[in-house]
């Protein structure tokens, strides 16, 4: 049940991530043809031939071959901060993520978590001592289950802010 989950979820993720990168890239080409300017090509080899060119200004051309050759590390802050901007958007994609994955993980948990009973003081009246060592070993591995079951609901509330 678990892997199904997490399948389900990274095949989610895929899809909601390509969404945004598609809109990420539609938002970046239609800036770029904002640029272009339209011509008419004539090639000497084709007099009798034109056709319609979109062309960018040759500024906007060379400013973006240099950002291609150049390394994260080594842009403008400006630059950086351009490029921080566009991943943003992926954040509260990836906090869905990650709470899917704590959600299955919970559940999961939940699930295999030894049951227990309770005992009160006047329930171990009678029982001989492995039987109270064996409940006591129950009662820790239901307790580590149920804390750990705490941390990643705790976990998950900060990730929900």
């Amino acid at each position: 049940m678990l892997s199904e989950n997490i399948k389900k979820n990274i095949e989610e993720f895929i899809e909601k991530g390509a969404d945004l990168e598609h809109t990420r890239w539609s938002k970046w080409q239609e800036y770029m043809h904002g640029f272009c300017i339209e011509k008419t090509i004539t090639p000497p080899e084709t007099a009798n031939m034109s056709y319609q060119a979109m062309t960018f200004p040759k500024k906007f051309f060379d400013r973006w071959q240099k950002q291609i050759n150049t390394q994260y590390k080594n842009l403008t802050e400006k630059e950086k901060e351009s490029d921080r901007k566009e991943v943003e958007v992926y954040i509260p994609l990836l906090k869905q993520a990650q709470l899917s994955l704590i959600d299955s993980i919970i559940e999961g948990m939940e699930k295999s978590s030894p049951k227990i009973e309770l005992k009160y003081r006047k329930d171990f009246e009678g029982m001989s001592l492995p039987e109270i060592a064996n409940y006591r070993t129950q009662l820790g591995a239901y307790l580590a289950v149920q804390e750990q079951i705490d941390r990643l609901k705790a976990e998950r509330a900060i990730i929900e802010k």
